[in-house]
């Protein structure tokens, strides 16, 4: 009788692909759990940090499942342009392997800074608020999301996000995150990448004050009345 569609870019897809009349298709976006901060004691935190062996260490961040869609590859080639300016930087990538992952493990591998790429895997609620928190930038530049709820996820972890400006990622990304607009051109998005790491701190703690609130709007409550709603009528 109905559909319901994540997003904008869903019902587009939905649209196109399967052929369903526009009028059939509801949208109604996800919600997120993570409008509240879970309050890690600051000596955690530099555990945690020291755990993973990042402490004292400036890093942008990829957190997600290592497959194609997720575009780490060129996220790899775009720090290997960074690190030409910024020596001090690393890559954190966290998160389990997916398909197709070997060929990225293979790039991180074969990179003449690879020694600066710190794979850790997997890693609980916990550990994911303190690396986006002390992270100089979340990177994301997949090539699809039918959502894309890791840019609200980083966003409230207090962090800036580059993404990728495709799908849907600009529907749930606002005017808060910085959107590269070629993802799989290194130098686009390593230039993308620059634009976080040399923000003021005024800069940077308005986008992460406006990035915030914009989360709020992202609620599961709106969501299921949204659902409900839809069923009723």
């Amino acid at each position: 009788d109905k559909i319901i569609a994540i997003s904008n870019a869903t019902k587009k897809d939905i649209i196109d692909i399967c052929n369903i009349p526009e009028e059939k298709i509801e949208v109604i976006y996800n919600g997120t759990n993570y409008t509240e901060q879970y309050g890690i004691a600051e000596k955690e935190e530099k555990n945690i940090l020291k755990e993973l062996e990042i402490d004292n260490k400036e890093y942008i961040l990829f957190l997600g499942t290592i497959e194609p869609r997720k575009n780490v590859d060129t996220i790899i080639k775009a720090f290997e342009i960074l690190k030409e300016k910024n020596k001090k930087l690393i890559l954190v990538i966290a998160g389990g392997l997916g398909w197709r992952y070997k060929k990225t493990l293979e790039l991180i591998e074969k990179s003449t800074v690879k020694d600066d790429i710190k794979i850790i895997g997997y890693v609980d609620k916990t550990k994911k608020e303190v690396l986006y928190k002390n992270s100089k930038c979340f990177v994301y530049p997949s090539l699809y999301e039918g959502f894309g709820l890791p840019i609200l996820e980083a966003m409230n972890g207090q962090t800036i996000v580059v993404t990728a400006k495709n799908s849907s990622l600009t529907e749930v990304g606002g005017e808060c995150a910085i959107y590269c607009e070629e993802e799989l051109d290194e130098n686009k998005l390593a230039e993308s990448i620059s634009k976080a790491l040399n923000m003021s701190l005024e800069e940077r703690k308005n986008t992460i004050t406006k990035s915030r609130e914009l989360v709020k709007k992202f609620s599961w409550k709106k969501t299921s009345e949204a659902v409900l709603n839809t069923l009723k009528n």
